[in-house]
């Protein structure tokens, strides 16, 4: 629950523009839950999610015959998934159609960014993700504030802003 009232709190109070979801290889979570390990809770119940990952993208890891890259790529998916999970947040999706609708705001805010630390060498990762039409597959199941139609009450939005064209709504 902490890290819900801590993006809560960030995105409505501080109006943080930014997201980082950030994870790194060599994770020992990660590691964990491709060896099926059992550990005890709460643990156990935090690899849950990292398995549930694994499991919904297994045909592509199992493509992958090195194990090291198999867990590398876990890592990034796990960072991805992590990001959707952000996205489906009813604090995020309400500030982003109030930023979008509002036309002083520069951008949708926040845009939610995921990178991958490499402590072996020192380097920070951007993922190349398209949050966009990912979020635009499933739009029916998470989209509740009508994030595509951008009309909601309470914003400062008015009639004549609503027959613009509106601006594109960035992940």
């Amino acid at each position: 629950m902490s890290i819900l009232s801590t993006i809560q709190y960030a995105v409505d109070y501080l109006k943080v523009p930014h997201i980082i979801v950030c994870g790194h290889y060599d994770c020992g979570a990660v590691k964990a839950a491709s060896e099926a390990q059992a550990l005890c809770a709460p643990l156990d119940n935090w690899l849950t999610s990292i398995r549930d990952v694994k499991n919904s993208h297994r045909s592509e890891l199992m493509s992958l015959e090195d194990p090291e890259k198999r867990r590398r790529r876990l890592v990034e998916l796990n960072v991805i998934q992590s990001c959707l999970n952000v996205y489906k947040l009813g604090t995020v999706q309400r500030k982003r159609v109030e930023t979008h609708a509002d036309p002083e705001s520069a951008f949708t805010t926040p845009r939610v960014h995921a990178l991958v630390y490499d402590p072996s060498v020192g380097k920070l990762e951007s993922l190349d993700v398209d949050f966009k039409a990912i979020l635009d597959e499933f739009s029916s199941d998470y989209d509740i504030y009508g994030r595509n139609s951008m009309t909601i009450k309470g914003t400062k939005r008015d009639e004549a802003r609503i027959k613009e064209k509106p601006r594109e709504a960035a992940p």
